[in-house]
């Protein structure tokens, strides 16, 4: 590849990745399933290396790999609460539990923060894209599901949805539980 076309591809991705970052903290959307994430993050992190150790002769680029440096070290300046969250979920460290359920449903447990509480999301596949439902405190949800096992939940039906929660029934073999989640 020509230098023109290396940097073009690895701005591509670069602003792929931040759009899916923006909408995923902005609007609950993202790349439908659970490894498209993970495969954009990879792809930039390996041209991030490509791109340092090819062009660093470069003005741009060793400015670009200093900004990179200097906010990897100052993002472990608060007990490197950020470094760790990026780093679990750019390894798929944040996800102990996946299911894919009827009606292009997902739920996940996991958790955003390396030292935050476990969080069970519901996701809505919208053709390549997939939208959060409702996500709930782990804590909470497993006092309300009694015996229920989430390794077990067959499917799930949003009953009700609003600017910042929705109800969603959770259908398990032997009983079904309505839950208050939120949307953000």
């Amino acid at each position: 590849m020509s230098i023109a076309r290396d940097k073009q591809a690895y701005a591509v991705i670069t602003c792929l990745l931040f759009l899916n970052v923006v909408l995923d903290v902005g609007a609950g959307f993202s790349i439908r399933g659970y490894w498209p994430d993970r495969i954009l993050f990879y792809l930039w992190l390996i041209g991030t290396v490509y791109i340092i150790v090819t062009y660093y002769k470069e003005r741009f680029v060793k400015i670009y790999t200093w900004v990179l440096v200097a906010l990897t070290l100052l993002s472990t300046l608060p007990m490197m609460i950020p470094f760790l969250t990026i780093v679990s979920v750019g390894f798929a460290q944040d996800t102990r539990f996946r299911k894919v359920l009827p009606d292009n449903y997902r739920v996940q447990m996991g958790g955003k923060s390396p030292i935050g509480n476990r969080i069970f999301e519901v996701m809505k596949g919208l053709g390549p894209l997939e939208r959060l439902e409702g996500a709930a405190n782990m804590n909470l949800l497993e006092r309300d599901l009694g015996t229920a096992k989430l390794e077990d939940i067959q499917s799930v039906k949003v009953l009700q949805m609003w600017r910042d929660s929705s109800r969603i029934e959770l259908q398990f073999p032997d009983t079904t539980v309505q839950f208050l989640f939120n949307r953000k």
